[in-house]
Formats: structure tokens, C-alpha cells, sequence
């Protein structure tokens, strides 16, 4: 029997989906949860082999609880439930490795579907376990930042995380052989696909890319050279991230200062940044300086100043209106800092430049 949670913030959704699962005696509901933090407090308490998560509830969303529970539960399968589309946040729930993405309201048949295809999947991991070959070599930790770097394209990076799986794996299992090795590589294959599909590139050449890598690795030997051969491998994918960028508008980058461009005159965060780029804030925060050579505050902060000169000069608005327009929160913080930059105040800009400019 397959222990199930419902985290639904909807009763009649709730209800629904519960009236299906109790149709079938292979599935044991431990809990319905409301709201985000209580999914993630019933995940802890009974580990459930299986999560249905609503992206939408209150305090918390969906995503957010299903990143704190894989990180509790990396075994936990998750179905993300959404009504804004099943690809919409496809993305963020790559984060979290979502088993399935299904659009409300939830059809019965769908839903078993899903779940059928989750119970082959933990009866394959069970299988394994028994073969002592164990069904998960990557540690979450390694796992989540190899992610992030690939999706940076950054394979400086990449090099020492890779390393660092290696000796976790070297530490858990003695000499590990040739059949270890593949399962390994074919799971860094599957991580790697998926990261670049979210770092920019173009899902068909992965697709087809992923084809021909696990191919070689079924007529490769790797034992003796599995570092080697993982380089190459994530060097073949990032290459198709960086060739997506040079098209210019896929660059990570150019989608942060084009979301910043459309959003400066809002009270702006660099979480809400990174969210919008899919990137853990820390990494953003890291790249955008390294691209940038400036950090994020203050990259947005002389933005607002460029935007703020033009409506002084070109403008008849009150300086208290142009703050505010231009994101500044009060009168006195805009000329604060306009001052510290400018050397003069906004008034002082206006009465010196406006004049040169009549």
C-alpha cells in the first residue's frame, strides 16, 4: 500500500480527489493539508510516499512547500496540481523533480494514470534496493547546486561539484563497478538535460542530444575515466545553452535586465528577481555581478536615477511624484541618493540642466 497526501487548499477539490484514491485499495490517505506550511509539517510527521501539491495556497505556495519537503524527503514523489496551465511552472518544479503536472480540475483517470506510472517507478526503486544498487546516487545538496551552475552555463563550476559527487559516491560504496558507474552517469544524464532545458535551450536539440549520450554510454566503458566522461557530457548540453543565449533575448541575463527595465518603478527585490529567472537568489545574486560587474541593488538603483533625470528634464512633474514613479519609496531617500551620486540635488539637476536644455 502507497501512503498518499493531499495538500489542497479547495475542500471540494480535496474531496474529489480523495473520493478517487479511496477507489482504489492500493492507496492509504495519511492527511490533507490546507496550506503550504501544513503540507509541509504532515510530509515531515508521516512520510507519505506520494504528494499531491496545489501550487496555489495560501501563505506558502505549492512550489515553495514542495522544495522545503525534497529537501526533507528526497524519495517523496510529488504531483504538482495547477489551474494556470500544465507547463506553466514547469521550470520551478523541475526544481523539485515533480513526478507529473496536472491541470485542474483533476480528472479521475488522469490522476491514476499518474500515479500508476509513480508505482512502477517506486517498485523499479524497490527492485534496486534489493539488488543493492542503490536507486538515487546524488546527494540533494550537490544535486541542487550542479543544477544551478549548469543552468549559469558556468563549467569552471561544474568541474569541483562533479568531484564532489564522485568522492560521496567513492565514500558510500566500495570500488564501485561498471554497472554503478552507468546508473550514475544515466542519472547526471536525466539532471542535466533538465537543467538545460531550464538554463535556455532549446528542448528539441536536448532531446536529441540525450538520445545520442545515452547511446554512448551504452557502447562506452567508463570505469577509469568517469569524471572524463561526465565533463564531456555536461560540456555537450551547456554548449546548447550557450548557443541559445547568443540569440540574444534567451540570455539569463538579458531576461533579468528586461524584467528589472519593466519593474523598477515597483518596490523590486532580488528574490523576486531570481524567481523570475529560475535561479536560486544566492547563485543570481553571484552571476549577476560577475556579467554586470555591480550588484543587483545597485544596478537598479542607477537605473532608477537614468529614469529619474529624464522626467526632471524632459517633464513638468513634482520631485515628490518623480520619487515615486521611479521607485523610490520617499522624497527624501530619492534626493539622498540622487545627491550621492549626482553630486547635486534633483532640484539643483532640473534648475542646472533643464535650463542648458531649453
Amino acid at each position: 500500500m502507497y501512503s498518499i497526501l493531499i495538500a489542497e487548499d479547495e475542500e471540494l477539490e480535496r474531496k474529489g480527489l480523495r473520493f478517487t484514491l479511496e477507489q482504489d485499495r492500493r492507496f492509504n490517505i495519511i492527511g490533507e493539508a490546507a496550506t503550504g506550511r501544513e503540507a509541509v509539517e504532515m510530509a515531515e510527521k508521516y512520510k507519505p510516499d506520494i504528494i499531491l501539491l496545489d501550487i496555489k495556497m495560501p501563505g506558502i505556495d505549492g512550489l515553495q512547500a514542495g522544495k522545503i519537503i525534497r529537501e526533507k524527503l528526497p524519495e517523496a514523489e510529488l504531483i504538482i496540481l495547477t489551474a494556470y496551465g500544465k507547463f506553466s511552472y514547469s521550470r520551478q518544479a523541475i526544481r523539485i523533480r515533480a513526478a507529473d503536472y496536472l491541470l485542474k480540475p483533476v480528472r479521475p483517470q488522469e490522476l491514476l494514470d499518474s500515479l500508476e506510472k509513480i508505482i512502477n517507478r517506486l517498485k523499479n526503486k524497490k527492485e534496486a534496493e534489493e539488488t543493492l544498487v542503490p536507486p538515487s546516487f546524488i546527494p540533494y545538496k550537490e544535486e541542487e547546486e550542479l543544477i544551478e551552475e549548469i543552468k549559469l552555463a558556468n563549467l569552471n563550476n561544474i568541474k569541483p561539484v562533479i568531484e564532489k559527487i564522485s568522492k560521496v559516491i567513492n565514500t558510500r560504496i566500495n570500488r564501485p563497478t561498471e554497472e554503478i558507474l552507468k546508473s550514475l552517469a544515466y542519472e547526471l544524464i536525466i539532471l542535466t538535460s533538465r537543467a538545460a532545458i531550464s538554463g535556455g535551450a532549446d528542448p528539441e536539440q536536448v532531446a536529441e542530444l540525450k538520445k545520442k549520450t545515452v547511446l554512448n554510454l551504452k557502447n562506452s566503458k567508463i570505469s577509469g575515466r568517469f569524471l572524463e566522461w561526465v565533463e564531456d557530457m555536461i560540456r555537450g548540453f551547456v554548449t546548447l545553452i550557450t548557443e541559445n543565449w547568443g540569440s540574444g533575448s534567451n540570455s539569463l541575463i538579458d531576461m533579468a535586465k528586461n524584467y528589472i527595465n519593466q519593474n523598477y518603478q515597483k518596490s523590486l527585490t532580488l528574490d523576486q528577481v531570481a524567481s523570475f529567472t529560475h535561479l536560486n537568489p544566492s547563485y543570481f545574486s553571484r552571476y549577476f555581478k560577475e556579467k554586470t560587474n555591480m550588484n543587483f541593488v545597485e544596478y537598479l538603483t542607477r537605473l532608477r536615477l537614468e529614469k529619474s533625470k529624464e522626467l526632471l528634464l524632459s517633464s513638468k512633474l513634482t520631485v515628490d511624484k518623480i520619487a515615486l514613479k521611479t521607485g523610490f519609496r520617499s522624497n527624501s531617500y530619492f534626493t539622498s541618493v540622487f545627491k550621492k551620486y549626482e553630486g547635486i540635488t534633483p532640484t539643483e539637476f532640473r534648475t542646472t540642466y533643464g535650463q542648458k536644455n531649453l
